[in-house]
């Protein structure tokens, strides 16, 4: 089938979907669908995957690896607002409505696959491609809703709980079949995320790791499968 350039972005996308379904990566099957609007690039950890500013021309799809977007207030105050996991989108709020998106930014958990697409680009294949538009909004509407949902346990529940939804998540997020997960995020980082401050952090640490719900190692919070069960259990039940 011949394919315009339009649909060029959707198919890419396609395959990087199916790759990560099917639990692959696959960056030589990924390089020959790019045109020149489009770039990969690897992104070391802590590494910025895109910055804070409004201004940009390109939009992100974050092929491999795991991030956190955060928004740095003026003062240097951080707001953690989401941690997420590829294949996603970002910046697009940045390119579709800069009136009124925010200055943040993402950076690398671990190292990540980016795909840059140029930002004339990118508005091209939207208007042209209805099931591309429906595939962003998906991605934006989950990320709403994780939003939704930290703001709610901000406001209803106690640093404990905070935490132990923090390291749920987390699990969920990185965990790859192992046992045992080792938390990579520093307590600044934690504490800045959950709304407390450090010494909260230190405290709340030493009652789980007394209560049998964690494991500390030189400070570093290690969970395992059965310490995951018992957070469920203490969550919900």
């Amino acid at each position: 089938m011949v394919k315009n350039k339009c649909s060029d972005l959707y198919y890419l996308v396609q395959v990087i979907n199916e790759q990560n379904q099917n639990g692959v990566f696959n960056l030589n099957e990924i390089k020959p669908l790019l045109n020149n609007d489009m770039s990969i690039k690897r992104v070391p950890k802590n590494e910025i995957i895109h910055p804070g500013e409004i201004d940009v021309d390109y939009a992100c799809y974050i092929i491999r690896g795991s991030f956190f977007k955060y928004r740095i207030e003026k003062k240097g105050g951080i707001n953690f607002l989401s941690k997420e996991k590829a294949p996603t989108w970002s910046c697009l709020d940045k390119i579709l409505d800069p009136e009124h998106s925010n200055f943040v930014e993402a950076k690398a958990l671990e190292e990540c696959t980016v795909l840059y697409v140029k930002r004339d680009y990118i508005i091209r294949c939207l208007e042209e491609n209805s099931k591309f538009v429906l595939g962003m909004l998906k991605d934006m509407l989950t990320l709403t809703s994780t939003m939704s949902m930290k703001s709610d346990r901000l406001l209803f529940n106690d640093a404990k709980e905070h935490l132990l939804f923090y390291i749920l998540e987390y699990w969920n997020r990185t965990n790859k079949g192992e046992k045992r997960c080792r938390i990579e995020m520093k307590n600044d980082y934690i504490a800045a995320e959950l709304g407390v401050n450090v010494r909260t952090i230190y405290r709340t640490k030493k009652v789980l790791e007394d209560e049998g719900l964690i494991t500390l190692e030189k400070g570093k919070i290690f969970v395992k499968q059965e310490q995951i069960g018992q957070i469920k259990s203490k969550l919900y039940n």
